[in-house]
This record gives C-alpha cells, sequence and structure tokens, in this order.
C-alpha cells in the first residue's frame, strides 16, 4: 500500500455558492485570479467544463500538472483527479451555504510514490498553504469584482 497524505481546509467567503463555484470551477477563469502561481492553462479535450474535461496546467516553480474533472455538481462540488511527479491526488472543491455566505471545503487525498514518502509532513504542508491561498485568491478575486461593479452602477450589474 502507498503512503497517503490527507490535507483539509476551509474558509468562508462572504458570496452565494453560485457565485464562488462559478468563480473557482474553471481553470480559464483561474488564470485571472491565480496569477500569482498560475502561469498556463491548456485543455487537453475537446469536453466542456464538467466531468470528463481534461487540462494542463503550468505553475510557477511546479512545472506541468496534468488533472481531469471526475466531478461536478453546480454549484455544490467538483473534484479534480491530478496527476503530480510525486504521486497522484484527489483535490475536491465543497461549496456549502452558511450564513454569512459560502463555506469553501477543500480536501485532498494525496498517494505518494515510494520515494516520496518520507516527505509526507512536508507535502500536507504545502497543501495547507496552498489551499489558503487558492481560498484567499477566490476571494479577493470576489471582493475586486464586486467592487468593480459598484463603481458601475451597483453590486451585480
Amino acid at each position: 500500500m502507498r503512503p497517503r497524505v490527507s490535507v483539509v481546509e476551509s474558509a468562508l467567503l462572504p458570496y452565494p455558492p453560485e457565485v464562488v463555484f462559478r468563480t473557482a470551477c474553471d481553470p480559464q477563469e483561474q488564470l485571472r485570479w491565480d496569477r500569482a502561481s498560475l502561469r498556463r492553462i491548456e485543455r487537453l479535450s475537446p469536453v466542456a467544463l464538467g466531468v470528463g474535461a481534461r487540462y494542463r496546467a503550468h505553475f510557477k516553480g511546479a512545472g506541468p500538472v496534468e488533472f481531469e474533472f471526475v466531478e461536478f455538481d453546480p454549484p455544490h462540488r467538483y473534484t479534480h483527479l491530478t496527476t503530480i511527479p510525486f504521486g497522484r491526488m484527489r483535490h475536491a472543491f465543497t461549496f456549502e451555504p452558511e450564513p454569512g455566505g459560502t463555506r469553501l471545503r477543500q480536501e485532498a487525498e494525496l498517494e505518494l510514490g515510494p520515494l516520496a514518502r518520507l516527505a509526507a509532513p512536508l507535502y500536507a504542508f504545502v497543501l495547507r498553504r496552498r489551499f489558503r491561498q487558492l481560498a484567499e485568491a477566490v476571494r479577493h478575486d470576489l471582493d475586486q469584482s464586486v467592487t468593480s461593479s459598484s463603481g458601475e452602477g451597483g453590486a451585480g450589474s
């Protein structure tokens, strides 16, 4: 049995689940809100955004990462299956309505290759930090959208 790392992080975002889901799920949109890490996205399949859609993401300092949507249930949940140099990861995003907005919960199950198992605590730390960065980037993008919309005649216009 291969070693595994499990990570769960959540953040409360002050927007409805539909809005948070729409911003977070689309890899092409991620190019806008994750500029600090994401350099380029390539679509690898002719399938529309949803189950079966495959992409290759190019991240600063990490090189290319391929992923496939294996679950897509707007605006509640989506899941990627990702192949990375040191293993495979299932990364699920759940969007739950709460008073004050949406609870964005990210869960990852990383199956490590044989040589990577000694670094499991480091991978867990890196994933937790990355998940917090993702939630903050989505929040910042939505805050900017609301601010831009307010200047053009009100929120939601």
